[in-house]
């Protein structure tokens, strides 16, 4: 069974509600990236199990 973990995003631009899911551990750079991509521009977080993790300009993450 792959392993599983709680992906969040806070975007503090937007003013919308932090946004978390439980997703497969090999998805989150592809998710990641999405978000990057259709909230560019924005001041947010990427937490991945809690933990916030580094992002680069366009969104995504090691």
């Amino acid at each position: 069974m792959p392993e599983t973990v709680t992906l969040s995003f806070v975007n503090r631009t937007s003013g919308a509600a932090s946004a978390s899911m439980t997703v497969e551990a090999g998805a989150t750079a592809d998710i990641a990236r999405w978000y990057g991509a259709y909230c560019a521009g924005d001041d947010y977080d990427v937490f991945v199990d809690g933990d916030v993790v580094d992002k680069d300009v366009n969104g995504a993450i090691d």
